[in-house]
């Protein structure tokens, strides 16, 4: 009997991180896998550190276009992969132990489901939990094309093969936000599935493609006329101000406090909102008093339930270890 699900993880040269990743898949219970590790590097340091776990379900496989993104990474592993489902996982992002498991339960019980999602918990260096991306209510589909409402980026879903394939996969020129354009267009062809639980950790930190980068800003601006398009069709109301504070905080995050406070002066010519002048001004010149403010606001929403959950299977992750 084949795997029930395909784990698929793109990676470039970050051994100890791909390390600990690997871990919190080869912990997955309840299920049973075939793992493609995408090598996007070089130098073979996925081979050793697939190699070093000694496990037979993993294996690794070369990007077709070197240095070519995740995009093009996620789309090799699953093309070398079989499992009727195939689950995303970038090299730096976390699973609790019954994620799959919990999310293959979801499926059965949503009519009609293609694709399934779940609740991440944003976690530091040291997995100290930052905050909480809820699961979007069951009816969300329409919504996804007016902003993003998958947690975990690209490592909190799981897609049916056939609805992979209908849609054709990755859009390989994006090397920003293809995770989104790619949520996007699977909500458009087949019904979610949702485990309103934090099974997913996705790491903070200055390394992630997610912060805020001249490239990345660039890419933001060229999906945008894509999702007006789709909107128009869909005859759904675009909620770009949302994505742009977001961007706006991860900018901040990253430390390029002059994008930051860019990107929150635009937001306020647009909505007239005097506060956003002010959190402009503060990120040009105080950006750490601002970084530590929403850092508390965020850590705070997390529910106590949550913030238990998790917990308890953040402490079992193994620290990261260098493997190269």
């Amino acid at each position: 009997m084949g795997a029930d699900v395909a784990v698929v993880v793109p990676t470039h040269d970050r051994p100890d991180l791909l390390h600990r990743t690997l871990r919190t898949v080869a912990w997955q219970t309840g299920v049973d896998l075939e793992v493609v590790v995408v090598d996007d590097g070089e130098g073979g340091v996925a081979e050793r550190v697939v190699d070093a776990l000694g496990d037979p379900r993993f294996r690794v496989v070369p990007s077709p276009r070197p240095h070519g993104g995740p995009c093009a990474a996620r789309n090799a592993g699953a093309a070398a992969t079989t499992a009727s489902w195939v689950a995303y996982l970038d090299d730096d992002d976390l699973w609790a132990p019954d994620k799959l498991s919990a999310q293959l339960a979801a499926v059965e019980q949503t009519p009609g489901a293609g694709w399934v999602t779940a609740g991440a918990v944003s976690v530091d260096d040291d997995l100290r939990i930052l905050s909480w991306q809820a699961p979007p209510p069951p009816g969300m589909q329409r919504r996804q094309v007016a902003t993003n409402l998958i947690p975990g980026g690209g490592s909190g879903t799981v897609v049916a093969r056939s609805v992979v394939e209908e849609v054709g996969g990755f859009d390989e020129d994006m090397r920003h936000h293809g995770d989104y354009e790619m949520w996007v267009r699977v909500s458009l062809v087949a019904p979610l599935a949702v485990v309103d639980r934090p099974v997913v950790g996705y790491l903070v930190h200055g390394g992630g493609l997610s912060r805020g980068t001249a490239n990345g800003r660039a890419a933001k601006a060229a999906l945008r006329p894509r999702l007006e398009r789709l909107q128009a069709e869909q005859g759904v109301e675009g909620d770009f101000d949302s994505w742009d504070f977001i961007w706006g905080d991860l900018e901040l995050r990253s430390g390029r406090r002059w994008d930051a406070a860019r990107t929150y002066a635009g937001l306020a010519v647009r909505r007239r909102e005097p506060r956003l002048i002010a959190r402009a001004a503060v990120a040009a010149a105080a950006p750490g008093v601002l970084r530590q403010r929403a850092e508390r606001w965020a850590a705070a929403q997390v529910p106590q339930d949550v913030r238990a959950e998790a917990e308890v299977w953040l402490a079992r992750v193994p620290s990261r270890t260098p493997t190269a």
